[in-house]
């Protein structure tokens, strides 16, 4: 694998772990309670990180479908993209974002089928990025909703960031569960 596609993989499985180890950090018979009607549970934000990866390897793979057709070649560079989306502050911007509804997570969706359904949205991504690797994903150019056009590569370092973000709110959303059933016993 080209070194920047194998240096971003890297950095997903870095930010996938976070996750994971978020979610872990949850007691089973919260994960599927939101801690307020209008707050996602931690379910839905697994789901939610499942629709939004699996959206962008969808469109990923088309728009390197047509970047090869067109002509685009190989990457000549090998330096580090891990630093192409700092402007933004993804990770601990206190920036709220709100998501659009194409990518809300289901209203029933269980921890169990939330996982197992991201980890198969991963194995769709790393397959879009392997298929990538003859191409300069610079030139590989999509709009996304709250930062304009970015590039591939762009995009890549954004899915892990905005996993990392959630991993945050997971802990977030455990807290505030912690509490309501504190708040409850006492």
């Amino acid at each position: 694998m080209h070194p920047r596609l194998a240096e971003l993989a890297d950095d997903l499985a870095r930010h996938r772990a976070a996750v994971l180890a978020a979610v872990a950090s949850v007691p089973a018979d919260d994960l599927e309670r939101r801690p307020a009607p209008d707050t996602w549970s931690v379910a839905q934000l697994v789901d939610h990180l499942r629709v939004v990866e699996a959206g962008t390897a969808r469109m990923l793979a088309r728009r390197i479908e047509r970047a090869r057709a067109s002509g685009v070649g190989a990457d000549a560079r090998e330096g580090s993209v891990r630093g192409v989306m700092d402007r933004f502050d993804v990770v601990a911007s206190a920036t709220k974002y709100v998501a659009p509804e194409t990518v809300w997570p289901r209203d029933d969706v269980t921890a169990e089928e939330a996982l197992e359904a991201l980890a198969a949205s991963r194995e769709t991504l790393l397959a879009t990025l392997r298929d990538a690797d003859d191409l300069d994903l610079t030139q590989v150019k999509a709009t996304h909703p709250a930062f304009g056009e970015l590039d591939g590569y762009q995009w890549i370092v954004w899915l892990g960031q905005h996993e990392s973000r959630h991993a945050r709110q997971i802990e977030a959303v455990r807290d505030q569960l912690a509490g309501q059933s504190a708040g409850a016993d006492g």
